[in-house]
């Protein structure tokens, strides 16, 4: 359900003179909630309407919302996505923004058109 998806790294050492960590592999909801996070500053209760059984991702793929956060957890923990500012949630807290970080751009664009075209 939540496989990993890997890269060979014979094929693939580094990205823009980046190297490639072990971040490299990560799961289908990792690479799917980071692909939403690349289209442009986001929160998780963003992500987790449009990977909903009713968003227009979740039509296709769906992530429970409580994944959806544990995720971002993680891309954050592995400096794939960090916070990049607030916005005032409606009725309910500030929602804190999500963003991929500057030194892993070129390299998370990469892999994403790299799955894209497989």
């Amino acid at each position: 359900m939540n496989q990993p998806v890997a890269v060979a790294s014979a094929q693939v050492s580094t990205v823009n003179g980046m190297a490639l960590e072990g971040w490299w592999t990560r799961s289908l909801t990792e690479w799917g909630v980071l692909a939403l996070v690349t289209e442009g500053p986001t929160h998780g209760f963003a992500v987790s309407r449009l990977t909903a059984p009713t968003g227009p991702i979740g039509k296709v793929w769906q992530v429970p919302r409580p994944r959806v956060y544990r995720t971002l957890d993680r891309l954050v923990e592995l400096s794939l996505i960090e916070p990049s500012g607030t916005e005032p949630g409606r009725g309910g807290p500030e929602r804190t923004l999500l963003a991929v970080t500057a030194p892993r751009r070129s390299a998370v664009d990469a892999r994403l058109m790299q799955t894209a075209r497989r």
